[in-house]
């Protein structure tokens, strides 16, 4: 039996014991986050170190994510937000090329944010400049 992340909702107190489900690069879990589940998607293992998996989202955001391994649940254990693998049928898995992909899509876009950000800060600045 696998053991998964717990809490003790009585005391407050979370407790994380170890997950036995070795992660592959390429296989893909599922994300279910934001409000109402509003940005929950796919996301592919990149890879696992050091008890943490990085992942990258498979679909329109194109974000990347680090996670402790032992967070990551089962699907047939799934409540609430979070990270779920899936453990009642195959899972599924991406080539290393179709990962490679997905990590220079993620970085092109982190590239991309960060110029927008800049950019932004630029204009602000020169806004309360004027405004003196």
């Amino acid at each position: 039996m696998e053991q998964i992340a717990t809490r003790n909702w009585l005391i407050g107190v979370g407790q994380v014991t170890e997950n036995k489900h070795h992660f592959y690069r390429g296989e893909v879990i599922k994300g279910l986050l934001g409000i109402a589940f509003s940005d929950s998607g796919d996301f592919v293992v990149t890879s696992e170190k050091d008890g943490y998996l990085d992942l990258v989202e498979k679909g329109r955001k194109h974000r990347t994510h680090r996670v402790n391994k032992n967070t990551v649940r089962p699907i047939s254990k799934r409540f609430g937000i979070g990270f779920y693998y899936e453990d009642n049928d195959m899972p599924e898995f991406l080539s290393d090329a179709e990962v490679d992909k997905l990590i220079e899509e993620a970085q092109q876009e982190r590239q991309r944010l960060k110029k927008r950000k800049k950019k932004s800060r630029r204009l602000m600045l020169l806004l309360l400049k004027n405004t003196r």
